[in-house]
């Protein structure tokens, strides 16, 4: 795998990590895990690819971020912009964006990972974050009707992102169900099995 993004120097041949942060008990902030799951879905992706639902794992982003060549990141994002808009963040205008205060240990601290590693003397040498300006975080699972509008858009720039890149993703031939287990009501009859 060679590409480039941004126009920048061509990468180095390695691991991609795709990652979607979020808490699926919390309305849109699920949106990283649900868009993961529907490029699961839909796509196949070539074996030096990871695609993951990482949920909230804080300074724990670090083992799936280390060693990869390139992140590419899906989540929520605070913007003075109506909800369902989605961005795309590249390199320095992402590490350039303000550094919120974490409200918990559970907080993604994409940012800080990042930092953590490059004194390190590592971490990726590309990082890209799709976010969606969120309609309602609050408690109780499902993405609003506009974020789940907004999937097909973050998708679609995941793909982009990576075909750039020149990794060449793969339609599936017949797409499975996506796991979006945290929509799935869990009868009393399946919790005895």
């Amino acid at each position: 795998m060679k590409g480039e993004l941004d126009g920048g120097d061509p990468l180095i041949d390695g691991r991609v990590a795709v990652v979607g942060l979020g808490n699926v008990l919390m309305g849109d902030d699920g949106f990283g895990p649900f868009v993961v799951q529907q490029l699961l879905a839909r796509y196949e992706f070539p074996g030096f690819v990871t695609v993951t639902d990482l949920g909230t794992p804080g300074l724990d982003l670090i083992p799936f971020v280390d060693g990869a060549a390139v992140l590419v990141v899906v989540d929520t994002v605070a913007l003075p912009e109506p909800p369902g808009v989605v961005r795309v963040f590249r390199g320095e205008e992402l590490r350039g964006a303000p550094r919120s205060v974490r409200l918990s240990p559970h907080d993604p601290g994409l940012l800080e990972t990042l930092d953590m590693l490059e004194l390190r003397g590592g971490g990726p040498k590309q990082v890209v974050l799709v976010g969606v300006v969120p309609q309602r975080c609050g408690v109780g699972p499902g993405l609003s009707e506009v974020a789940r509008g907004a999937a097909d858009r973050a998708v679609a720039a995941v793909v982009e992102c990576l075909g750039q890149l020149g990794v060449e993703v793969r339609q599936r031939g017949k797409p499975r169900p996506p796991d979006i287990w945290w929509e799935n009501p869990v009868t009393s009859q399946e919790r005895e099995t």
